[in-house]
């Protein structure tokens, strides 16, 4: 079994603050603790940012990466 861990999602109020916001610091903390709690994938997802989700896209996916 395969578990992905689906937090990082800007439809949700507080992370589509954070990338507004682009707070680093609360993206890695809410990809760590969904990685020691087991996922072996992190799903980041930006689709309700539609005219900056490339950029967007880019930003979380290397922040995700910082962390292994």
């Amino acid at each position: 079994m395969l578990i992905v861990g689906e937090l990082i999602n800007t439809s949700r109020k507080a992370i589509n603050a954070a990338v507004e916001a682009q707070d680093s610091e609360y993206i890695k903390e809410i990809a760590r603790k969904q990685d020691e709690a087991g996922a072996d994938y992190i799903d980041v997802n930006c689709g309700s940012l539609i005219t900056r989700e490339p950029e967007v896209m880019e930003w979380l996916v290397n922040l995700k990466q910082v962390l292994h």
